[in-house]
């Protein structure tokens, strides 16, 4: 089976579409995140399918690893889609190598990053994070991204830039 955890999943919009009846009996999800209302869509837009939302702190997996040790379920794949660029350097680094120790061996991670955005300066205008902090975006290029992963332990590293040098789309396995 295609074992997934979507790692500040929100809804989960993107597996609850593509996970479908003629893949569902070969594919499971766990999807976590921080807030309620985002995991309860979750779980009406997945009803029948083999999905579980689950409030997490994203960023300290430790309890999400012993549980999957527990019950002998881990990941071979691992999405990250929208959340390191809230985030700084440190806690980038942090969650690489912790999504590192919680694929089995040949797990797959996928994130995506922007590099940059031309609404920068009016998305830090309007957005507020949870905290009430302005909104900061902090962009990366793909070589930081491609070095953190490497040190992390991660191989077969690639990462594609979208036509307007917005988004880094990237992948690696576990060795």
């Amino acid at each position: 089976k295609t074992r997934i955890v979507d790692i500040a999943s929100g809804p989960a919009r993107y597996l609850t579409e593509l996970i479908n009846d003629f893949n569902k009996d070969f594919t499971e999800a766990l999807c976590l995140d921080i807030d309620r209302r985002s995991l309860a869509l979750g779980r009406k837009l997945s009803e029948g399918k083999p999905f579980l939302f689950k409030k997490a702190n994203v960023l300290k997996l430790g309890r999400f690893k012993k549980l999957s040790q527990k019950n002998a379920w881990c990941p071979n794949v691992i999405v990250c889609s929208g959340l390191y660029e809230y985030l700084e350097d440190v806690d980038v680094i942090h969650s690489l190598n912790e999504i590192y120790g919680c694929l089995e061996n040949n797990g797959l991670l996928i994130f995506v990053t922007q590099m940059g955005n031309p609404n920068k300066k009016l998305l830090e205008k309007l957005g507020k994070t949870r905290s009430g902090k302005p909104w900061i975006l902090n962009y990366r290029k793909p070589e930081i991204l491609k070095d953190w992963m490497d040190k992390a332990g991660f191989q077969q590293i690639h990462i594609d830039v979208d036509p307007w040098r917005m988004y880094s789309f990237c992948s690696g396995r576990k060795a």
